[in-house]
């Protein structure tokens, strides 16, 4: 994630960084249980090792949710990410907020709608 910011206080960086190193081991559990689900699964075909491939789906989806808000919580702090649409920086400056939300709502929406149906139309 490429952010700025020219004026930010140290406990603001840390606070941001300790949050950003928290997302960073997240996304390295799941690609770990998301290996060890591919591997399961291509010797069993159980509705648990399905249930586990469904889960990790599901948990990346939330962690990219979980970026976008923290790249908009940099945003509000006065720096910039190139990552953000219009209108979630809109949102992170207070600008425009409820088409910002409906915008945002509608992308998570979509992120589970999809990762639904890429899990109901896995090889059983």
């Amino acid at each position: 994630m490429t952010m700025t910011v020219e004026k930010l206080s140290l406990h603001q960086r840390r606070n941001f960084e300790n949050t950003e190193d928290a997302i960073n081991r997240l996304r390295g559990v799941l690609t770990a249980i998301d290996a060890l689900s591919q591997d399961t699964n291509a010797l069993s075909h159980c509705a648990e090792s399905d249930a586990i491939l469904v889960l990790v789906g599901i948990s990346q989806d939330l962690l990219a949710v979980v970026q976008r808000r923290h790249a908009q919580e940099w945003v509000g702090l006065g720096g910039h990410s190139d990552i953000l649409t219009e209108a979630e920086e809109a949102e992170a400056l207070g600008k425009d907020a409820v088409a910002a939300d409906l915008d945002l709502a509608a992308k998570a929406a979509q992120l589970m709608a999809d990762s639904i149906s890429r899990s109901s139309s896995a090889p059983a």
